[in-house]
């Protein structure tokens, strides 16, 4: 006869013995899944291209996607082209140094685009350089590729490199670094695709560009570090942006060297001589490229070539009048110029000024008859046709000081400060290669002390990218304009959102737990 006592015991420890049992195998289930999880989420990091269907049966890795209604970070063909057939090692860095919410907000932008570059191609690598986290190595990285600035981006393949500055990569409207603006500067637009598609184009180039600069008579010296007379600056801007900048002086060459691909007159003091005269004047007649910067009160000898392709220079010397204080009236000889032609060269400079100091104004004349490659001049630069700005022709008025505008010997305002010339291209649909020249009416909007003032450094390097027809200019590749959604809650909606958040939520959630305290009471 069975002893219900002991039944019962031995029941009770086989039931506790199963439970831990179920309990392990419960444990070792869990395991298992947590580690095939962590696996397969490895495996689609390393190699997601494995687990998009479509693949299994091609060879390509399209499987990311972007559900942004701007299609905001997603790569257009081109960027997927160039890049996934990279045969070089690429490095991009982004230098940080987060001062306000739009360095953040570039910041972040760009990381999520570098993500797309990154799927596409293992020859490029990507870095952020924190200027507050990594001071000594962004100050190594600084003293190797040279002068450059916070918050930009730079694009390094061997020994080409390419600096893009913040304003390349991203566009804001308001706010800024002023410490008094109410409003917080508002991304309109982000340019980071075309300017880093556009930045590898460049040092994947095989031949590396070379920008000669006409020397010995008197011109403005790229070597030169003085304050105002040198070029050192705007010839550390052409070699950050993958370029060699050479010295040329064409009394002991005779010639102008096959591999120049822009030739720079920056503001001879003395006439060229006759045989330089007609070796530039060749130049332009066999498809040269030329930017020839001539200041007030000079003659070079080369504006009888210029007036050829329709650009006469002005006897004058641009002149505004201020207000000191509001006191009292006086005298600049810097001209402010923000009124700017339709041409590649300054499509991205609307609503920034450029400077010109000393500056002489130039006219566009017609010339070349109905020939169908006749020269197309373009302005490019004006100043405002406001009655305080004026070429003033009377230089002994100006020794005197006495210089005022004369409305039957002076030049009234609007004035054209820099013109843009191309002959050739496409002519009657047929593509022929183009003649190019940039006019500009001084050279002193470049030396040291003025040319990051402004635009005047972006006007010089995008007037030499157009005259070397660079890929990165007709890649057309468009700036993607962020998208921002406000709700907009007045009176009675605010209240009741406001009720809803502080007592329907909270309440709610009490009286759940009230009623099932209540219930396991019962």
């Amino acid at each position: 006869m069975t002893n219900p006592a002991t039944d019962h015991k031995s029941k009770r420890v086989h039931g506790a013995g199963q439970k831990l049992a179920i309990g392990a195998n419960v444990l070792v289930t869990l395991l298992l899944a947590g580690a095939m999880l962590v696996m397969l989420n490895y495996l689609a990091y390393r190699h997601a291209e494995w687990f998009w269907p479509p693949n299994w049966f091609t060879k390509k890795t399209d499987y990311r996607f972007d559900w942004t209604r701007s299609a905001y970070y997603k790569l257009s063909d081109k960027t997927r082209d160039i890049v996934r057939k990279l045969a070089k090692p690429v490095e991009i860095k982004l230098v940080f140094q987060g001062r306000s919410e739009s360095d953040y907000r570039m910041r972040n932008d760009v990381e999520n685009l570098m993500k797309e570059y990154l799927q596409l191609s293992k020859k490029l690598d990507f870095r952020v350089l924190d200027a507050d986290r990594e001071p000594l190595e962004v100050e190594k990285f600084l003293k190797t590729f040279g002068e450059t600035s916070a918050n930009s981006v730079a694009v390094l393949c061997g020994d080409k490199k390419k600096l893009l500055s913040s304003s390349d990569v991203m566009e804001f409207s308001g706010g800024g670094a002023n410490p008094w603006q109410p409003e917080p500067a508002r991304a309109t637009a982000f340019k980071g695709e075309q300017a880093i598609t556009g930045a590898l184009v460049a040092v994947l180039e095989e031949k590396q560009r070379k920008v000669c600069f006409l020397t010995g008579h008197g011109e403005k010296d790229p070597d030169d570090f003085d304050e105002v007379k040198g070029y050192s600056t705007i010839a550390s801007r052409l070699k950050q942006d993958n370029m060699l900048v050479e010295k040329l002086k064409l009394a002991e060459k005779h010639k102008i060297p096959d591999d120049c691909d822009v030739l720079v007159v920056a503001g001879p003091s003395k006439r060229l001589t006759a045989e330089e005269i007609d070796l530039i004047g060749k130049h332009l007649e066999n498809r040269g490229r030329l930017i020839a910067m001539i200041d007030s009160q000079t003659e070079t000898g080369l504006e009888p070539v210029l007036a050829k392709w329709n650009v006469r220079f002005d006897d004058d010397i641009v002149m505004t009048r201020v207000s000191i204080l509001g006191l009292r009236e006086g005298i600049s000889f810097e001209a402010q110029a923000g009124e700017y032609g339709a041409h590649p060269v300054v499509d991205k400079l609307k609503d920034i000024i450029t400077f010109f100091p000393r500056a002489r104004s130039l006219d566009i004349v017609e010339g070349g008859g109905d020939a169908p490659d006749k020269p197309k001049a373009t302005a490019l630069v004006k100043t405002s046709g406001a009655a305080t700005v004026w070429g003033e022709t009377d230089f002994k008025a100006l020794e005197r000081r006495e210089a005022k505008f004369d409305a039957s010997a002076d030049k009234k305002a609007p004035l054209t400060l820099a013109v843009a010339v191309e002959r050739g291209g496409n002519v009657s649909g047929v593509e022929v290669g183009a003649s190019r020249l940039v006019v500009v009416g001084t050279s002193n909007f470049l030396i040291n002390r003025y040319c990051m003032e402004g635009a005047n450094a972006d006007l010089f390097l995008n007037s030499v990218n157009w005259l070397m027809q660079r890929q990165e200019a007709s890649l057309g590749i468009g700036p993607k304009r962020p998208e921002e959604f406000r709700f907009h809650i007045v009176g009675k909606q605010f209240t009741g959102l406001l009720l809803t958040l502080l007592v329907g939520i909270p309440g709610a959630i009490t009286l759940a737990g009230i009623a099932v305290w209540l219930r396991r009471r019962r």
